[in-house]
């Protein structure tokens, strides 16, 4: 049996870490200019809660959904709910209905 062999690299994820306690994009938030859904985890390790609330509250038309038993793994933590929700924000707030055909992106 062959051993599998990682493409993890210990110095990328270092440097790639750094540079995220730095990025902050917060005061261009309001710049958003479609209907946003912020969904956020109660357990959420990477984005407190606190910190999708403060998402949602920059983004000006935006919807906040902080889903109790998410970790990271949104489609795996909670994967009815959150395919249900987010169909729902679609349908509601942009008109999609099932099976139409998306609007071509220019």
């Amino acid at each position: 049996m062959r051993e599998k062999k990682s493409n993890f690299n210990l110095k990328a994820a270092n440097v790639g870490a750094k540079f995220l306690k730095t990025f902050n994009l917060v005061d261009q938030l309001n710049q958003i200019t479609c209907p946003t859904l912020v969904a956020g985890g109660r357990n959420e390790w990477i984005t407190p809660v606190e910190a999708s609330i403060l998402i949602a509250e920059k983004i000006p038309d935006s919807e906040l959904i902080i889903f109790e038993k998410y970790c990271h793994y949104l489609f795996i933590d909670e994967n009815r709910e959150s395919i249900s929700r987010i169909s729902s924000f679609i349908k509601e707030r942009i008109g999609l209905q099932e099976n139409a055909a998306l609007p071509k992106l220019h």
